[in-house]
């Protein structure tokens, strides 16, 4: 065999290789949204029965955590447009009371944009924030969960800088559009209550 046809079987393997790879990546990404869908389905399944909106906030939290991982959570919600934000659900107490304005920050989220934030102290909305309710929050994803009126966001923090990434960004999405389909669902059962 001479140098020209070591080089084109080199060449060839290496061309093997690169398609085995891409063939492996393009495997692990169907895998892992099948198994995305399936989450999401269960978790709709789950979300649908609850008899308030409170208890599709709070699992929505519990939730979300199987598949974006986060050290704690907050629900926010505005009414109208201007109003500020309140919290509504919170997995630690330190949020309890946090009341945000609508900054360039929550009106990309509201657009329906999940948003990942590498440091809090670039933020608008975070530097007004007392002490207590930044304290050990230095990253977030805000996720936004679409409404016909008013605005609610689910915002996950992490101690560390950066801990959100696209992937957790896309799959917070996802989840948010799931968590609006529950709370329309969970809505026409509160008002069928309240009829009967």
């Amino acid at each position: 065999m001479n140098g020209e046809e070591e080089l084109s079987n080199l060449a060839l393997e290496e061309q093997l290789r690169e398609a085995l790879v891409a063939l492996e990546q393009a495997t692990t990404r169907e895998r892992q949204t099948r198994l995305e869908t399936e989450f999401l389905l269960e978790s709709l399944r789950d979300l649908g029965f609850a008899e308030r909106s409170s208890e599709v906030y709070s699992r929505s939290m519990d939730m979300l955590r199987k598949t974006v991982p986060f050290a704690d959570a907050l629900v926010v919600r505005s009414a109208f447009g201007g109003e500020p934000f309140k919290t509504v659900a919170f997995t630690n107490d330190q949020f309890r009371d946090a009341q945000f304005e609508m900054g360039t920050h929550f009106q990309r989220v509201k657009s329906g944009i999940a948003v990942p934030v590498f440091n809090i102290r670039s933020v608008k909305e975070w530097q007004n924030q007392s002490e207590e309710v930044r304290a050990d929050v230095v990253s977030t994803l805000s996720i936004p969960i679409p409404q016909e009126t008013g605005c609610i966001i689910i915002v996950c923090t992490s101690p560390d800088k950066g801990a959100f990434n696209a992937v957790s960004t896309q799959a917070a999405e996802r989840f948010g559009l799931l968590v609006s389909q529950a709370l329309r669902m969970t809505r026409v059962r509160e008002d069928e209550l309240q009829t009967a």
